[in-house]
Parts: structure tokens; sequence; C-alpha cells
């Protein structure tokens, strides 16, 4: 990211921990977290952030989606939802981006669905069976369209997305 203040959206910022960096360096940040408490929390962090408590089970609230972003980023949050509504998600977000915007995910995530397996059968005793993690594979299938799609794999079972819309 440059010196430069930005506009970031935070879908499920939980305390602010990772965004709160993102607001002490001076960007403009907007965030959405199911969680009152969060909020709570966060507001403490970043006592001008613009936070918004939502369920998106409803997808976006309309505010998010008339503003623009220099980044969208999201850790740990989308895993619980499914794949196909990942991507719903993603495709009803990613036209706020501004023309050179990037949307960053940090998440339980997987190259492959091989990967993903044999990480869960490892794991079978401490696996969160109620969570769809990702597997870059299927979610770039899913995401047709003009979209450059980036992973990488950070560790055996975490790993980065960037989505860029292409004009």
């Amino acid at each position: 990211m440059t010196k430069e203040s930005l506009n970031i959206l935070d879908i499920g910022f939980g305390t602010g921990v990772l965004t709160g960096k993102l607001y002490d360096a001076g960007h403009h940040i907007t965030g959405l977290d199911f969680s009152d408490k969060m909020i709570q929390i966060a507001e403490e962090k970043m006592p001008n952030a613009r936070l918004i408590q939502w369920d998106l089970t409803n997808g976006f609230p309309d505010q998010i989606l008339a503003a623009k972003y220099d980044y969208i980023v999201s850790t740990y949050a989308l895993h619980h939802f499914t794949d196909a509504y990942k991507v719903q998600l993603l495709e009803q977000v990613l036209p706020t981006l501004k023309k050179e915007g990037k949307l960053l995910i940090g998440d339980v995530s997987f190259q492959t669905e091989e990967d993903h397996n044999r990480c869960r059968d490892r794991y079978k005793d401490v696996w969160d069976y109620d969570e769809y993690y990702f597997v870059f594979e299927e979610i770039k299938k899913r995401l047709a369209g003009n979209k450059q799609i980036e992973y990488t794999q950070l560790s055996h079972c975490g790993g980065v997305f960037a989505l860029t819309p292409q004009t």
C-alpha cells in the first residue's frame, strides 16, 4: 500500500487488530462485522472509523455498495459461508473497487481439494465441519469473468487470495 490515505473496506474486522494498523497508518476504514461486541472493541482502537454491525447473510448494505474503495480486505471471516455464497458476496462487492483497486482475503484455505482433504484427514479430531474452507481451484472456477485471481499458500492450512477486476 502506498503512503497516501486510502479508502479500505474490512469485511469481518473482529477486534480490529489488523485493520487498526491500517487505521493508525492514516487510512480511512469502513468495516462490517456481525458482532456488536467486536464493534465496541474495535471502536476503541479506531474511534473515527466507520464501523457497521451487519449480517452478511443479507448481502452487503446499500451504504457499502454505494462507496468506492482502494482495497477490500477480509481475514478469517468468509469461511462461515458456502463457496456459492462466498462467490455471490464477492461478485456483489467487487464493483465497489476503484480502477486500480484490489480485494485481499486471508483465511483457512488450500490450493487444491486434495490439499484440503489431506489436512482435514490429518486434523479430523479438531476440524470444524461447520465451516467452508476456501479451495483456490474451486473459487477460481466459480469466479468467472474479467478478474485476475492470485493465490499464495502461506502455511499448511492458510493462504491469501488477491482479486483484481480487469477492465
